[in-house]
């Protein structure tokens, strides 16, 4: 989630993010070349957009078991 001053408040909630979501967006920033980690980026924009997916879920009240949280597996690009 991108935050900016004092609009952050109209762009989007802000909250912590999860362990899983720390470890993924962690092994996506490890794997990414140097000079390429930025907003245009799609691996970015997909994992991005797994976890908006995932937080809306949640809070219309689905709840997290019936989604799918973006796994490392889910995230394009990625190889043990």
């Amino acid at each position: 989630m991108l935050c900016f001053g004092d609009r952050s408040a109209t762009l989007m909630p802000r909250r912590d993010w999860t362990r899983e979501e720390l470890i993924v967006a962690f092994n996506l920033y490890c794997k990414i070349p140097f000079g390429q980690i930025h907003i245009r980026n799609p691996l970015i924009i997909e994992l991005a957009s797994l976890q908006s997916h995932q937080n809306e879920a949640s809070k219309n009240g689905k709840g997290t078991a019936s989604v799918v949280p973006p796994t490392a597996s889910s995230v394009p690009g990625f190889s043990r």
